[in-house]
């Protein structure tokens, strides 16, 4: 038998019917650093809001009413 993680044309056949498993995709050192810097990211995101005190929490989502007060109005004006 041919070594399954061999690239032909016959392995690619034998995986789409899933006689044999797939093949384990390899990750670029690229693809590492993109994906710690996307989790890097996101968890800053998360803790922006620990520093806030309450009443700047408030402001924010005030403001984020107000914005969609003026999205709602914008659309209308389009109709």
């Amino acid at each position: 038998m041919q070594d399954p993680n061999e690239d032909t044309e016959w392995n690619d056949i034998l995986r789409k019917h899933k006689i044999i498993p797939e093949k384990e995709k390899e990750i670029s050192s690229n693809e590492v650093f993109d994906l710690l810097v996307e989790q890097r990211d996101k968890l800053e995101q998360e803790t922006k809001f620990d520093d806030l005190s309450d009443d700047e929490i408030e402001d924010l989502l005030m403001n984020e009413e107000d914005n969609e007060a003026i999205y709602d109005q914008y659309r209308y004006n389009l109709t």
